[in-house]
């Protein structure tokens, strides 16, 4: 009979390890703290190549976000705020990334599984997260404990690692292994309906002796979801290979988890799949023996030998079944490469697992002139890839150097309905993308349709289509044009700015979806896969609406690009590429629009039109602002919402410096969760585009489609409190039901008087009662919020609302905060 794995308590920490888990002085703690205020600062990076070099970086890293890069070698946690079981220094600021394989002084890198390798001597170690955490390129020989926490919202005490996290927050372990003892539970405490992703991507899961492997463990009513990538999880026999609850050590709330598992291998473990009735997805795997009541979703699932080598890769001689079988369409887009630093897809399809074979079974059609036909040429190798059926990849192989080489147009390339990758990374000397931040791809192919003003650079029709290393200029329709078909990639592409020395000539739109066309991934979450759409006469990006016999486009990804802005790689600054009217416009259903930066655009920079624009999530997104604070603002809103658009999500979005930050016109249920909007020039949420919207009877509304029903905003009345705690009280009119109040924090107040909500402080939620003789009636709330950005006396605090049906209000009024901190050193007993 499976019993659930226990969480260990020991706590075996020594006074003397405690001692140097404690090694910051109060006023190290308040630089620390003044430089986290600044919630937009640049990033900062340190590099690490001892025990003590680590633990202290991690100690920084609890005050603000922190890139460790670990030079290769092994490292004890002990001596580190994470050794051990328990919650007093665990904390890591979100956006912090710990980073291994390295070279000497961090001047090269080289990920391989067991390079760099994290053991502690306590057995286990204790993270818990305040946002985005990024582990890559790291061997683990410890139990690690990740904690998403905001149990009670401080009610436990001083407990740092009580906030609310925004509800995108992603753990990403990529490129990593789990080896020996290393086993890895995230504990999702949310007392909320947050939902965020536990994200495994080309990892290594191998030979450990727990209970799970890998386990999500969702403790209250929170939505998270893990995500598995080409990972393998083999001869974990003593123990399950991933392990997924609804609910944890007793409680008796119920959240509703899932579990998506693309190209991933489970094999030899005692049992490869635990699920407790959640929703599972699982497309192209590989699975030994599961035990799990039932799923959403189950494609290509293989159940043999994976036929691995004594290294985990698949064998060539006879053939793995894993080669050449797995699927490019994976949430979040395909890995660039896999565990060993190649590349991810060689051949038809991506291998299964988490290491990529040699074995190429692909149609290889190979570009070497630029001319527009005849034999060697773009269209020659478009035609015979639509003829030939099966998977076709166009490389280029054009002279001897990079040039670029322009490839000039006198018609229209065929339609494509054909399988087919076309890679201009191929030809030589071209470079992918490999910055975090920023841009340095270089572009050796160009597509020119400027001279002969062609409609499409490419326009597809049918089957699935992948383009990737390819420069466009001048097309009078679209770059690429996606009117069928679908899985479309489009990733590491430039449309506007100038490559090689060269301008692009403007395009009419950068990227059409069509009519029904589904599962398109535009960029993806490598830094290869980012793409720079911009200098379009209309739009970036356009994704259709519907029509009396087809329905919308839908389902379709857009991560991690540049839209609207350019980079300038030997200033490293952002350019403006900004488009001529929307960086992006959806009129379609259910798509997903996360992490990229959207800025420098004529209108505004996210447009979500008509009726059939409904259920798009929009989250993560930096609009009008760069992650560095630059001003990259769209000349009218950073996101509109219009004609009835309706039903949609923007959760852990950025929005500055936009004419207003988000307006709605028409449409209800738009939810507007957990966002920081800042120095926009207009309201930074404006119903019916016409300033501060008076509260007024919520129980009747004016007729039409009024936006997000004129929700009321809430009245503050106080807010008080020291350095990192305080308290914030009000009152909330409105008609009966549950309510969500949202807290933000600002250096200063709108113009207006009514706020903006630069820094995101918590939540809480509130029940009007039975209505009074108009129609709504009045309850007051109040909030405890612990948080390191309270500190500046005159600090302004505003509020929303969002009502059950997720009708989001504008900001409340300002009010401004008071520090009441006792002793001059700025500590206070129980604030801190």
């Amino acid at each position: 009979m499976f019993s659930k794995p226990m969480k260990t308590t020991s706590l075996t920490s020594s006074a003397v390890h405690i001692a140097m888990k404690r090694l910051l002085t109060s006023m190290q703690l308040f630089a620390l703290l003044a430089f986290a205020h600044s919630a937009w600062a640049e990033q900062a990076v340190t590099c690490v190549s001892t025990d003590t070099e680590l633990a202290t970086a991690l100690v920084q890293a609890q005050f603000i976000p922190l890139t460790v890069k670990i030079v290769q070698g092994s490292y004890n946690l002990h001596s580190s705020p994470w050794s051990g079981f328990g919650y007093e220094n665990a904390i890591v600021q979100g956006g912090t990334q710990v980073l291994g394989g390295y070279t000497a002084n961090c001047a090269g890198r080289n990920i391989a599984a067991g390079n760099t390798i994290l053991d502690d001597s306590a057995g286990e170690d204790t993270v818990i997260i305040h946002g985005n955490l990024t582990l890559e390129g790291l061997t683990f020989r410890t139990y690690l404990f990740i904690s998403a926490n905001n149990i009670g919202d401080g009610d436990f005490g001083p407990l740092p690692g009580n906030i609310d996290l925004p509800p995108n927050t992603e753990v990403l372990f990529r490129r990593d292994e789990f080896a020996g003892s290393g086993n890895v539970v995230v504990e999702w405490e949310q007392d909320d309906d947050v939902g965020g992703t536990i994200r495994l991507v080309d990892t290594l899961i191998v030979g450990n002796n727990g209970t799970c492997s890998v386990t999500l463990a969702n403790e209250l009513v929170g939505t998270p979801s893990l995500e598995l990538i080409n990972d393998t999880f083999v001869d974990n026999s003593s123990g399950y290979g991933v392990c997924i609850y609804d609910h944890f050590d007793g409680h008796s709330d119920h959240g509703n988890p899932s579990l998506f598992a693309y190209n991933s291998i489970f094999y030899g473990n005692q049992v490869d799949i635990f699920d407790e009735n959640n929703a599972i997805f699982l497309v192209d795997n590989v699975i030994g023996t599961h035990n799990y009541p039932g799923f959403l979703l189950n494609l290509g699932t293989l159940t043999g030998d994976p036929k691995l080598n004594s290294n985990y890769r698949p064998i060539v001689s006879p053939p793995s079944p894993v080669i050449n079988s797995g699927t490019s369409d994976v949430r979040g887009g395909l890995p660039a490469s896999d565990l060993d630093g190649g590349a991810r897809m060689v051949g038809s399809a991506p291998d299964r697992g988490a290491y990529e074979s040699n074995v190429d079974d692909a149609f290889i059609l190979t570009v070497t002139n630029n001319n527009d036909s005849g034999a060697g040429s773009l269209r020659a190798a478009i035609n015979s890839a639509n003829s030939n059926g099966g998977f076709n990849i166009i490389k280029f192989a054009i002279g001897t150097g990079c040039g670029p080489h322009k490839i000039t147009l006198s018609t229209a390339l065929p339609n494509i309905t054909a399988n087919v990758l076309i890679n201009g990374y191929t030809q030589t000397g071209s470079v992918e993308n490999d910055l975090d931040v920023g841009y340095d791809a270089v572009f050796c192919i160009v597509l020119d349709g400027d001279t002969n003003h062609i409609a499409n650079g490419f326009k597809v029709l049918s089957g699935a289509a992948t383009f990737e290393g390819i420069a466009f200029s001048g097309f009078t329709n679209a770059a690429i044009n996606l009117q069928g078909g679908s899985g479309h990639v489009i990733e590491g592409v430039r449309i506007g700015g100038s490559t090689g020395g060269g301008a692009l000539a403007p395009v009419n739109d950068g990227i059409d979806v069509g009519l029904g066309v589904h599962g398109v991934i535009i960029g993806g979450s490598d830094n290869h896969s980012r793409n720079i759409i911009g200098d379009a006469l209309f739009e970036g990006i356009s994704l259709a609406g519907g029509s009396s016999s087809v329905a919308p486009s839908h389902d379709n990804q857009i991560i991690n690009n540049y839209i609207g802005v350019g980079w300038n790689n030997s200033t490293g600054t952002f350019t403006n590429l900004g488009n001529g009217q929307y960086g992006l416009s959806i009129v379609g259903r259910t798509n997903t629009v996360s992490n990229n930066i959207i800025g420098f655009n004529f209108l505004s920079g996210v447009e979500l039109l008509d009726s059939d624009a409904h259920d798009n999530m929009v989250s993560g997104n930096y609009i009008g602002i760069a992650p560095s604070g630059d001003n990259l603002g769209n000349s009218h809103g950073g996101v509109q919402i219009i004609q009835d658009a309706h039903d949609n999500t923007l959760s852990g979005n950025t929005i500055a410096d936009n004419l207003p930050g988000i307006g709605i016109s028409t449409g209800q249920h738009n939810l507007l969760r957990a966002n920081s909007i800042h120095d926009n020039g207009g309201l930074g949420i404006d119903l019916n585009y016409d300033g501060v919207t008076p509260n007024d009877n919520d129980s009747t509304p004016p007729a039409g489609d009024p936006p997000n029903r004129y929700q009321n905003f809430p009245i503050l009345t106080a807010a008080i409190g020291g350095h990192t705690k305080g308290t914030i009280s009000g009152t909330l009119t409105s008609t009966p039901g549950d309510y969500r109040i949202e807290y933000f924090a600002s250096p200063t107040c709108d113009a207006s008087g009514n706020g903006e909500g630069a820094i995101y402080l918590g939540h809480t939620s509130i029940t009007l009662p039975a209505f009074t003789s108009n129609g709504q009636t009045t309850v007051s709330f109040n909030k405890t919020v612990q948080n390191f950005f309270l500190q500046l006396p005159g600090e302004m605090i505003t509020a929303t609302a969002t009502d059950s049906s997720n009708n989001t209000s504008e900001f409340s009024a300002c009010f401004p905060y008071t520090d009441d901190t006792i002793f001059a050193n700025g500590f206070q007993p129980g604030l801190l």
